[in-house]
């Protein structure tokens, strides 16, 4: 525990609960928990809701990343038109420019 942010071994900790954040079976990060006045502060029933609050994090931040990704690919899309176009365009003045040498 010497390792582990604000706890030490001189800390009294009475119970600790780490409860991974997963989707399809691949661990996205964890619920951390302690209690320093209670033993067995967190029996299979309250582990049982962190799990199911984790899936309900890792739910929210995936569609929250989703529409943010979804956003850039329509900016980059937007861009890629814009240079079609501007590419266009200079091959029409270098194609007028020529014929008219």
């Amino acid at each position: 525990l010497d390792n582990v942010p604000n706890c030490s071994s001189q800390n009294q900790i009475g119970s600790i609960c780490c409860v991974p954040i997963k989707n399809q079976k691949r661990a996205m990060g964890a619920i951390y928990m302690e209690n320093t006045l209670l033993k067995r502060a967190f029996p299979p029933q309250r582990q049982s809701l962190l799990e199911h609050l984790g899936c309900q994090i890792v739910a929210i931040l995936e569609r929250k990343l989703n529409r943010s990704l979804n956003k850039q690919i329509k900016n980059v899309q937007k861009r890629a038109e814009m240079l079609e176009s501007l590419n266009k365009m200079k091959d029409d003045f270098v194609a007028s420019t020529s014929h008219e040498l």
